[in-house]
């Protein structure tokens, strides 16, 4: 894989994640009631990642380059 689709698929996965982490703050600050069945399941997704990606099994399971390891 080139280092420039590594760069790209990191970037990529970093927005992921820091959208998923900021997702609760943009529904309040939206003025959107949780307890809408789709806002409800968008953050429960986003916890989800959010917790997902900052556990210990998923840091050992992704590449070096992906968490900003160096090569």
């Amino acid at each position: 894989m080139t280092d420039r689709a590594r760069k790209t698929i990191a970037v990529a996965f970093h927005t992921v994640v820091a959208l998923a982490a900021a997702l609760p703050m943009l529904v309040s600050s939206a003025g959107l009631s949780e307890t809408i069945p789709a806002v409800a399941a968008a953050l429960y997704a986003a916890n989800l990642v959010t917790r997902l990606v900052t556990s210990e099994a998923a840091q050992r399971l992704l590449p070096g380059w992906l968490k900003g390891d160096s090569k």
